[in-house]
């Protein structure tokens, strides 16, 4: 049974030898066998430890594997060897040896985040620490896997179980959102829930733009000059701000477009106008569809309108000519509000028999 300790370490500094390509492409025993050992006295010359570290780093849609020593931020490489630097995180740090690292790997990832509760914390990086080595017995590896408390689904507080009236009865407008990306395979799912919605004639009139990761800052500048603009034009512009605020904190914002019409302004016909109308409510059943999936998956979102006040601007930051509908926050929820109160059935309901 794996029993890890649990560590906090600050941001530091590798340098050594990478390889790259995508996941299973890459040769780990060649990069330390042929490029790590060649130069190993190297890069021991400049270690800030006696270790040797390996570490995997996501880009541009690819895997840098670098095999290398810890060195300080300072530190002049020789030609040939690279640096990364890994940010501050919480580990959870299992020992094992080379012949078992694999091993304990795939033990990790299989059944040990399961059983504690953690998940990966994908905006840090793992990594495996080599202790020197004295050449009697196996080689010692302390594997370093960053974590956090799993964030439990609202399906997974109701026992497994939860009713599509629970997930409406629950689901709540988010304000407020902590800094963690939303997971891929999650945020893939609610855009598939949008896309399984109901539309006239099955024209499906939606298209959407997801924002995130370093986007989020070209986003944030389009929306503080939309501000300016309306500022200057003399609107009214509280309401926009405070909601461009809440679009600045939110990991993902997810733009949402209806692609076959440009501007329903000019409509001229009723047979226009009643199109019009179709599109608009199949574009809201698709947006509701991934609030209410969001929920499920126990990710935070909040449906915006506002974003209006910077449809000229936004458009123009992603080359769309079409109408811009909405916006969606989606991250995970830094606050907990109440229900709003609701008119009763009394209330909204003419019952007609």
């Amino acid at each position: 049974m794996l029993n890890p300790r649990f560590v906090d370490r600050e941001s530091f500094v590798l340098a050594g030898v990478t390889s790259c390509g995508q996941l299973g492409e890459i040769d780990y025993a060649g990069v330390w066998n042929k490029q790590f050992m060649p130069v190993a006295s190297r890069l021991h010359a400049i270690s800030s430890d006696a270790g040797s570290y390996g570490a995997s780093f996501g880009e541009k849609g690819k895997t840098v594997y670098l095999a290398g020593v810890a060195v300080t931020g300072d530190t002049e490489l020789p030609a040939g060897f690279v640096k990364r630097t890994l940010p501050a995180a919480h580990y959870a740090v299992f020992d094992c040896t080379l012949a078992t690292l694999n091993l304990t790997g795939e033990e990790v990832y299989s059944q040990w985040f399961t059983d504690a509760g953690m998940e990966l914390d994908a905006e840090a990086v793992g990594f495996e620490y080599y202790l020197p080595y004295n050449e009697v017995g196996d080689m010692l590896v302390q594997l370093y896997i960053p974590v956090k408390p799993k964030q439990s689904t609202s399906a997974e507080k109701h026992g497994g179980i939860m009713s599509v009236f629970d997930v409406i009865s629950e689901r709540r407008s988010i304000r407020k959102y902590k800094n963690d990306p939303v997971p891929g395979e999650t945020l893939r799912r609610i855009l598939q829930a949008g896309l399984l919605a109901p539309s006239g004639a099955n024209r499906q009139t939606w298209k959407f733009y997801v924002v995130q990761g370093k986007k989020r800052d070209e986003m944030v500048d389009v929306l503080k000059k939309a501000l300016d603009n309306r500022e200057k034009e003399g609107e009214n512009v509280a309401g926009a701000r405070h909601s461009f605020e809440i679009m600045a904190q939110a990991p993902v914002n997810v733009f949402v477009f209806r692609p076959n019409r440009k501007a329903p302004w000019l409509a001229s016909t009723i047979s226009q106008n009643f199109s019009d109308i179709v599109d608009i409510q199949s574009v809201g059943a698709a947006i509701e569809n991934m609030l209410l999936e969001a929920h499920e998956l126990g990710i935070g979102s909040l449906w915006v309108c506002d974003v209006f006040s910077a449809c000229n601007e936004i458009s123009a930051w992603l080359g769309e000519e079409t109408e811009l509908i909405a916006s969606v926050c989606l991250g995970i929820a830094n606050e907990h509000p109440a229900a709003r109160k609701r008119k009763t059935l009394d209330e909204a309901v003419e019952w007609l028999s």
